[in-house]
């Protein structure tokens, strides 16, 4: 029964929240001159809010009369989110469409120019091996990948429009060789 009680004066209390965050912008309310500071602004609550606060008065609700215009307000309230949903989920799919176009005018685009770039990542390679690339002489590091000279090997992400990477290859270390057993000594002598 308390606990009821309660529930009913929370809601109330949420309901004139809502009410009062429903009034206009009052630009009087501003007193900064004389230390007083208020603004009243318009607030929205939240589709998720409510639809809260639609299914509390559903369940709250007194009467048959109440209870059908509780549940009235409940179904608008989430017809309303899910029309928001929906238009959400429209951008995506819209934004998805256009990234799925670019990347199939790229795909084109690259099989149109297969040769030339084959061509231009073979001489940036041969360059690298041959020690005439851009950075050879860099100290800090910053894309010498061939300061060790060829062999090397060449990596990719697996996707035509990837990333390739090349690896110079590092030299197996011989395994150590195994220590020969010693025999046991026998101490009772």
């Amino acid at each position: 029964m308390k606990i009821a009680a309660e529930a009913k004066k929370l809601t109330a209390e949420a309901k004139e929240r809502v009410d009062q965050a429903h009034l206009p912008f009052d630009a009087q309310g501003f007193g900064f001159a004389s230390g007083k500071s208020s603004i009243r602004m318009r607030v929205q609550p939240s589709p998720a809010d409510a639809i809260h606060f639609a299914a509390a008065e559903v369940r709250d609700a007194k009467g048959d009369d109440d209870r059908k215009a509780a549940q009235k307000k409940l179904d608008e309230a989430l017809s309303k989110y899910f029309d928001d949903d929906m238009v959400q989920r429209e951008k995506d799919l819209k934004q998805v469409e256009e990234r799925v176009t670019k990347l199939h005018e790229l795909l084109e685009k690259r099989r149109s120019n297969k040769q030339e770039i084959i061509d231009l990542e073979s001489k940036v390679v041969m360059n690298q091996a041959n020690g005439l690339g851009f950075y050879d002489n860099d100290e800090s590091g910053g894309g010498g990948l061939f300061k060790g000279g060829p062999p090397f090997t060449i990596k990719t992400d697996g996707r035509s429009w990837g990333t390739t990477s090349y690896v110079p290859k590092v030299a197996p270390v011989p395994p150590e060789p195994p220590v020969k057993p010693v025999p046991p000594v026998d101490h009772a002598e």
